[in-house]
């Protein structure tokens, strides 16, 4: 589906917490030190947040790209009989 199905409910704890959050920034704007505080934490949680997930997202991509998935012979078992084509590839 395109449009994710949210309840009412939950939209409305969402807009409940952002209201609260967003007065907690106001009064931190207006000179509040506590809220400041609060404020300038919850920035700094989200720039962290941002940080490791473009950190993360920056690893995958090289690890994707300089290092492909390839068939290990090594980790293949003694027990297990060759196949075909492994063994064509032996002969050649």
């Amino acid at each position: 589906m395109i449009i994710p199905q949210f309840s009412i409910r939950s939209l409305l704890y969402l807009m409940t917490a952002s209201g609260a959050v967003f007065l907690v920034v106001g009064l931190g704007v207006r000179g509040r030190m506590w809220a400041a505080g609060v404020t300038a934490a919850l920035i700094m949680g989200a720039a962290v947040l941002v940080v490791q997930a473009l950190a993360f997202w920056l690893l995958w991509a090289c690890s994707n790209y300089f290092f492909k998935k390839r068939p290990n012979k090594a980790l293949s078992s003694p027990s297990v009989a060759p196949t075909a084509t492994e063994i064509e590839g032996a002969a050649h």
